[in-house]
């Protein structure tokens, strides 16, 4: 575990970049048999607790949270908390106290709040390896470069978090996993021109509903998350490739050029001449 001088800490908070997304203290425990931690008076930041492995628990403010395996729990700052391990199967934590102005943003981001504190995220080998990585700039001491390190290594852990966040309960995985068949279904059907009803029969549900569990799932339309896939599979056919405007628009499902120009000016902010010759200029 490192926990960071106050006098590093202030130096983060003035730093350029740092500030906006600083660490003052992080760890690894593993098997933390008989861990327990009470600060009736907490004047802190905000405390995220990953565990790895085994159970544990967290009572913020008389509720008390139950965290698993592949589960995490934020404790906002300045709240009274107590944690601990659970005695008969003890939990392998990271953990990481932190600020600044973007904490607060990344657990928006994330769905975290007081009434909502803990997230699933079972990804716990790649978010296991990106603490460490986090940790692992500590090696440069307490240099500009070691907090540097250490902010953009928590803001990987926090996307990782949100890349691999799922819902808490089996019911909502089962609508997640068949929301991601149909999101394989839109990547292998790129240049075809798909419609609602073909994606809504392949999960074998009415086009409202599959809107409306679309959306719950990743947070925008169907129609619009379709759309900015197949701009960005254009955006790499541009670059990587000397095929005409016309070709690149059938091979994301636009018969007409016209149509195709526009909808990509609309989605990246330029025609896909202009993109192509920034690109490669």
């Amino acid at each position: 575990m490192a926990v960071l001088p106050g006098s590093v800490v202030a130096h983060a908070r003035d730093l350029p970049v740092v500030r906006e997304l600083y660490v003052t203290d992080i760890g690894h425990y593993p098997f933390a048999q008989g861990h327990y931690v009470d600060r009736p008076r907490y004047r802190g930041g905000s405390i995220l607790i990953y565990c790895m492995a085994g159970r544990g628990w967290c009572e913020l403010e008389g509720r008390e949270w139950r965290v698993g395996d592949g589960a995490a729990i934020v404790i906002p700052p300045g709240v009274s908390h107590t944690y601990g391990a659970d005695p008969s199967h003890p939990w392998t934590i990271w953990w990481v106290h932190f600020g600044g102005a973007l904490a607060i943003q990344f657990l928006e981001a994330l769905g975290i709040s007081p009434r909502q504190p803990t997230l699933y995220a079972p990804a716990t080998l790649r978010i296991g390896d990106a603490f460490e990585g986090t940790y692992d700039h500590l090696e440069h001491g307490y240099s500009d470069t070691a907090l540097l390190g250490l902010s953009t290594g928590l803001a990987r852990v926090l996307g990782l978090l949100k890349t691999h966040q799922r819902a808490p309960h089996a019911r909502g995985r089962t609508e997640e996993d068949r929301i991601r068949r149909s999101i394989r279904y839109m990547r292998e059907h790129l240049d075809q021109p798909l419609r609602l009803a073909e994606l809504a029969d392949l999960l074998g549900v009415s086009v409202p509903h599959y809107s409306t569990l679309f959306r719950k799932v990743v947070g925008t339309s169907p129609g619009r998350f379709l759309t900015h896939l197949k701009m960005q599979r254009a955006c790499e056919l541009l670059d990587a490739t000397e095929l005409r405007v016309e070709e690149v628009g059938r091979r994301v499902g636009f018969k007409d050029p016209f149509h195709f120009s526009r909808a990509f000016k609309r989605v990246v902010g330029k025609p896909p001449l202009h993109y192509r010759a920034t690109v490669k200029g």
